[in-house]
């Protein structure tokens, strides 16, 4: 069964604003040159869902990546600077909260609302970097068509409600 509300998590977002991304990178190791190419990128983050699975794509014009992952279960990811870590992400609300531990555990907080997503990141000896990006799209299926029929809204990058609705084939719905 559908939710009354769409999972805020998905979409896609562009970066519009950070703070300390710099000295945060430097903290985890990240060379100077990979650090003034992160600086100068304007990546776009796209979530989406296929089951259990979330991604989370971010690219730039330099780099892509993507993070997949089942919420509470622990996975390896590679970080910006190469290195190994075992990662776990879990929710609460409208938050993703990942974990990394590893050489130097950092955690990273994505918390969404319906028109940004917030990035909160901490490691072992810094304190944040926070990041802003603005929704730029997501997908909404509304039928209020008559007024006894309660009106549902679908967030169409949530493969599985899409297709709960059988509206998997709409031209927006990709």
């Amino acid at each position: 069964m559908a939710s009354d509300s769409p999972d805020l998590a998905l979409g896609k977002f562009e970066l519009v604003k950070s703070e300390k991304f710099d000295e945060f990178l430097r903290e985890l190791g990240v060379n100077f040159i990979m650090r003034k190419l992160a600086q100068t990128a304007t990546p776009t983050i796209h979530v989406t869902k296929d089951g259990d699975t979330y991604c989370i794509k971010t690219t730039t014009t330099f780099k892509t990546t993507e993070l997949k992952f089942k919420l509470d279960e622990e996975f390896e990811e590679t970080r910006m600077d190469g290195v190994v870590v075992k990662t776990k992400v879990t929710r609460e609300g409208d938050k993703f909260i990942q974990k990394q531990s590893g050489d130097k555990p950092c955690e990273i907080i994505r918390e969404f609302s319906e028109d940004e997503l917030k990035t909160v990141s901490e490691n072992f000896s810094f304190n944040y970097v926070s990041m802003i990006a603005q929704q730029t799209d997501m997908h909404m299926w509304r039928c209020d068509i008559r007024e006894d029929i309660p009106t549902q809204k679908v967030n169409l990058n949530d493969r599985a409600a899409a297709t709960e609705h059988n509206i998997l084939d709409l031209p927006f719905s990709k």
